[in-house]
């Protein structure tokens, strides 16, 4: 989960959001003295965990936090505006 060989000195100055940017444009966010790299699909953030599945993410309150999902009919569901994000 954690990305390795970021140099702090190469990202850019974190922004609002706490996203620091390096120089391909990759963004990173500093969690516990290490970084995460964050994607992108369909303007929804994630992060991939250690076996590379990825954890959506939203940003309230200045803080990101994972999209909650929940099983129902044998499907993994969240609101109806994140999957839209998510899907189309």
């Amino acid at each position: 989960m954690f990305a390795k060989d970021v140099n702090a000195r190469t990202l850019s100055a974190p922004d609002h959001m706490g996203l620091r940017v390096d120089l391909d444009g990759n963004k990173y966010i500093k969690v516990n003295d290490n970084f995460i790299k964050i994607e992108h699909q369909k303007d929804l953030p994630f992060i991939r965990n250690g076996n590379g599945d990825k954890i959506y993410l939203n940003f309230k309150k200045n803080k990101f936090y994972p999209v909650k999902f929940e099983r129902k009919n044998g499907s993994l569901v969240s609101n109806q505006a994140e999957m839209k994000k998510i899907y189309n």
